[in-house]
C-alpha cells in the first residue's frame, strides 16, 4: 500500500506537466474499428499486433489514438476491408477504420484528416493507412471507389510489417519521446545515447545523462538526476533525487535519495533522504528514511530510519 500511495501521489503531481493537444474529436459523433493485421514477414509466433515497441504492444499505440475503444478485427494483408467491417458497423454518423500497422499515427494528424472529411462532406476518406467513412454510406456499398487520400506518404502512416521497418518506425517514434520530454522542461543531456520508452512520465527540471535506459511503468519526479549508465525499469523516483550508474527494478525511491553504484530491487521501498551507495544491493526490503547502506547486500528485511549500515 505505501508503494502504491506513493505512486499515485507523484503520478497526481506530475499531471499538470502532461501537456495535451485539445482533444477535437470530442464530442464527435464516431465509431471506431482497428484492423489487426498479421505480417507473415515477422517470421514470429506472435501476432503482429502484440509485437512490442517502446514498451507496449504495437497496436496499443491506435488504441490510444481513438476517443473510445475500438472494435478490433483480425485480418490478412489481402483481406477485402468492406466486407471485414460491416459486422462491426454501428449507428455512428461516421466510422474510423486505423490499421494495427501504424503505430505513429498521432491524434493530431487523425484529427486534421476528419476536419478535412467533415468540412468537405466527403463519404469515405481515405488515409495514408486506413478510412474515414460516413457510416450510412458504407453500409449501403460493397466497394470503395476513387476515395480521396489524406496524408499521402505521412510519416503517420509508416507501416510496421517486418522487424526491419519496425527499427525505422522505433527510431522515430524514441525521437518523439524524447522531444516531448525536453519541451516539457526535461534536460537530456545525449538523445542519442539515451534509450526512453513510451510509458515513462519525467517531472520538469530533470536531467537524464547518456546512456540512461528508462523502461515500463516508470514515473520521476520533478529536479532529480538520473545519471550515466542508469537503468530504471517500471519504479517511482520521487523529486530531488540523484541516481548514478545504477540499477533500480520495480521499486520506489522516495525523494532526496541518493543512489549510487548500486541495485534496489524486487518492490523495494527507500523512504527519504537515504543514500544508498558503493555497490549495495537492497532485494525486497524497505530502508527507513534519513538511512545509510554501504557495501552492503539487504533481502527481506525492513531497516529502520536513522539507521547506518556497512559490511
Amino acid at each position: 500500500m505505501v508503494l502504491e500511495e506513493f505512486k499515485l501521489n507523484l503520478i497526481e503531481d506530475l499531471e499538470p506537466l502532461i501537456k495535451l493537444n485539445p482533444r477535437s474529436l470530442s464530442g464527435k459523433d464516431i465509431g471506431y474499428i482497428l484492423l489487426q493485421v498479421n505480417h507473415e514477414e515477422f517470421n514470429t509466433d506472435t501476432p503482429s499486433h502484440l509485437i512490442g515497441l517502446m514498451g507496449k504492444p504495437i497496436a496499443s499505440y491506435l488504441k490510444k489514438v481513438c476517443e473510445s475503444s475500438p472494435k478490433t478485427v483480425d485480418i490478412e494483408p489481402d483481406d477485402d476491408v468492406v466486407r471485414a467491417i460491416k459486422p462491426c458497423l454501428g449507428n455512428h454518423e461516421w466510422t474510423i477504420v486505423l490499421y494495427s500497422d501504424t503505430p505513429l499515427l498521432t491524434y493530431k494528424t487523425l484529427a486534421e484528416a476528419f476536419k478535412i472529411a467533415e468540412n468537405n462532406q466527403l463519404n469515405v476518406a481515405k488515409l495514408g493507412r486506413g478510412y474515414i467513412f460516413k457510416t450510412e454510406y458504407i453500409k449501403r456499398v460493397n466497394e470503395i471507389f476513387a476515395p480521396n487520400v489524406l496524408f499521402e506518404n505521412h510519416e503517420d502512416f509508416m507501416i510496421a510489417k517486418d522487424f526491419t521497418s519496425l527499427s525505422v518506425i522505433g527510431d522515430i517514434m524514441k525521437n518523439r519521446i524524447l522531444d516531448n520530454f525536453m519541451a516539457s522542461g526535461v534536460q537530456i543531456v545525449d538523445p542519442a545515447s539515451t534509450y526512453i520508452e513510451s510509458l515513462v512520465t519525467i517531472g520538469e527540471n530533470s536531467i537524464i545523462y547518456p546512456n540512461a535506459c528508462i523502461m515500463g511503468d516508470t514515473h520521476i519526479g520533478s529536479n532529480t538526476t538520473v545519471g550515466y549508465g542508469t537503468t530504471l525499469k517500471n519504479s517511482i523516483i520521487g523529486n530531488r533525487c540523484n541516481i548514478q550508474n545504477s540499477l533500480v527494478l520495480s521499486s520506489v525511491v522516495q525523494d532526496s535519495s541518493l543512489i549510487e553504484q548500486s541495485t534496489i530491487e524486487n518492490n523495494s521501498l527507500i523512504e527519504k533522504n537515504c543514500v544508498i551507495k558503493q555497490y549495495s544491493i537492497i532485494t525486497s526490503s524497505k530502508v527507513g528514511e534519513n538511512s545509510v547502506v554501504c557495501w552492503s547486500r539487504v533481502k527481506g528485511v525492513e531497516i529502520k530510519e536513522n539507521t547506518r549500515l556497512e559490511n
